[in-house]
């Protein structure tokens, strides 16, 4: 329970300044004293990570879940100085580059 009222992220968020080494400055203190956006944060994670399949099954909904990961990763970083690097690693291979290339060349104008 206490993930979905933002308590254990306001936790995490409220002991983010006294870490050694702080991303960037301010960000978890301004964060931190609005309990109404520590959950919301924490209601937006959950519902991310239980919406992941969604992207298995449906392929409109990769490429937002592939910027919404990358913002969950590098946000968690950001707030929490929790990093994973490998998975960070691992999200530009599952970009489908090929199909990502044609759309640009077609964009462009064409094969020259």
């Amino acid at each position: 329970m206490l993930y979905l009222n933002g308590s254990l992220r306001f936790f995490n968020v409220a002991r983010a300044p006294a870490l050694t080494w702080e991303p960037v400055p301010n960000v978890a203190a301004v964060i931190a004293p609005h309990l109404w956006l520590c959950a919301l944060l924490s209601a937006g994670a959950l519902a991310f990570e239980l919406g992941f399949p969604l992207a298995i099954v449906l392929r409109r909904l990769r490429p937002w879940f592939l910027g919404a990961g990358v913002a969950f990763h590098l946000g968690n970083h950001v707030l929490l100085d929790l990093i994973f690097w490998p998975v960070l690693a691992v999200y530009p291979l599952v970009v489908p580059w090929s199909v990502l290339v044609a759309w640009a060349v077609d964009r462009a104008g064409g094969s020259r």
